[in-house]
C-alpha cells in the first residue's frame, strides 16, 4: 500500500489531497482505494511506526493531520501550532508514538499521536527548516536541515539546542537521511548541487562529496536493505541509485516528466521503489 500527498497548482495556491493506492490482485496495476480532500495543499506525509492503519501529513498552511484510513472522509486529529509550511514530518523509528515535523517557521516541533499539543519546540536554525531524521538507534537523537546552509544533529536527552552543527554547504541544505547501518553516518543534499556525507564523530569535513550535479538534489534516502546505496532525485527530472563504495550510479530511473519531488524505498523488497512528481504521476520501479 502506497500513500501520497498532493497540492493543487503546485502547492502555489489551492487544495490538497491524501491518496491511498494499492495492487489489483494478481496483477502489477496500482489502483486508488481511499482519497481524501484538504483544504490546503500536503507537502509530506509519513505511516505510523506503531498502527498500520494511521499516518500524519504536513500541511502547506501549517497544520499537522492524523490520519486513519479506516476512518471515512477526515482526519482524527489536527495540531495547528506551526505558523507557516510544514515541510517535513517524520515518526520515530523506537519511540513509535511520537513524530516530528519541520516548518518554513524556522521550528522543528515533538509531538505525540494522543496529546493535543506539542510536546516541544526546536527553535535554533536561522531559516526555513527543510528536512528533518531520526536516528534509527537512539530514540532522542535526529537530525535537521535548513536554508541557513547548515545541518545540525539534536539529543533531546540533553535539552532542546543543537548537540553538533555542520557547516560544510556554500547554499541552502534541502534534505538530510540517516544510513541506517551506521549510526555516525548521515547524508545531506543541497542547492550549492552536490551531496555530501558525514561522520559526527568528525564534523570538519565531509567524507565523502557526489557532484556537483546540473541541478540540485531535492530528496535522498539511504536503503534500509543496502548499506551503501542512497537514492537522489531531484530537478533534472530524474531518479539515480548511487552506490557509494564505487562511487558511481548503478541505476538511473528517467521516466518521469517533470521535477521528481519524493521518493522512498520499499521496506519489504529491498531493490523497490516509489516516486512521485510534478507530472501527476507515481511510478514504481526495482532495480
Amino acid at each position: 500500500m502506497i500513500a501520497a500527498a498532493g497540492a493543487a497548482n503546485f502547492g502555489l495556491v489551492g487544495n490538497g489531497q491524501l491518496s491511498i493506492i494499492g495492487f489489483e490482485d494478481n496483477t502489477k496495476e496500482m489502483r486508488l482505494l481511499k482519497k481524501y480532500g484538504t483544504q490546503t495543499g500536503i507537502n509530506d506525509i509519513a505511516w505510523s511506526e506503531i498502527h498500520e492503519n494511521q499516518l500524519v501529513s504536513a500541511g502547506l498552511d501549517g497544520s499537522v493531520l492524523l490520519w486513519d484510513i479506516k476512518v471515512p472522509q477526515h482526519p482524527i486529529n489536527i495540531w495547528k501550532e506551526h505558523t507557516r509550511e510544514v515541510m517535513s514530518i517524520k515518526w520515530n523509528y523506537i519511540a513509535k508514538d511520537c513524530f516530528i515535523s519541520a516548518s518554513w517557521d524556522s521550528t522543528i516541533k515533538l509531538w505525540k499521536s494522543d496529546i493535543s499539543q506539542s510536546l516541544g519546540t526546536v527553535a535554533k536554525h536561522q531559516g526555513c527548516v527543510y528536512d528533518i531524521a531520526w536516528s534509527p538507534i537512539n530514540k532522542n537523537v535526529f537530525a535537521s536541515c535548513s536554508e541557513d546552509k547548515t545541518i545540525q544533529i539534536h539529543d533531546l536527552s540533553n535539552g532542546m539546542a543543537p548537540t553538533l552543527t555542520l557547516t560544510g554547504h556554500s547554499d541552502q541544505v534541502l534534505s538530510v537521511d540517516w544510513n541506517k547501518y551506521n549510526k555516525h553516518c548521515i547524508i545531506s543534499s543541497s542547492t550549492d548541487k552536490t551531496v555530501r556525507m558525514w561522520d559526527i564523530r568528525n564534523t570538519k569535513h565531509a567524507l565523502l562529496q557526489l557532484g556537483p550535479f546540473e541541478f540540485p538534489c531535492k530528496r535522498i534516502i539511504c536503503s534500509p536493505h543496502h548499506r551503501q546505496l542512497v537514492a537522489l532525485c531531484g530537478y533534472n527530472m530524474n531518479i539515480m541509485i548511487w552506490d557509494l563504495d564505487k562511487m558511481q550510479p548503478v541505476y538511473i530511473h528517467d521516466e518521469h516528466k517533470e521535477f521528481v519531488f519524493g521518493i522512498d524505498w520499499s521496506l519489504f523488497h529491498p531493490n523497490l521503489l516509489v516516486s512521485y512528481s510534478w507530472d501527476e504521476f507515481i511510478h514504481l520501479f526495482a532495480l
